[in-house]
């Protein structure tokens, strides 16, 4: 019970971090558009 426990505690952790990652690279996107689009 403790392994499968800790198992997907791991799996949701590593998940977690991908989302954040694709979060991340969203927002980085987001605002190389922006910034092509506005003249600075």
């Amino acid at each position: 019970m403790f392994l499968l426990n800790s198992l997907v505690e791991g799996t949701f952790r590593q998940r977690n971090k991908l989302l954040y990652y694709e979060v991340f690279a969203l927002i980085g996107r987001g605002r190389e558009s922006y910034t092509k689009q506005t003249p600075t």
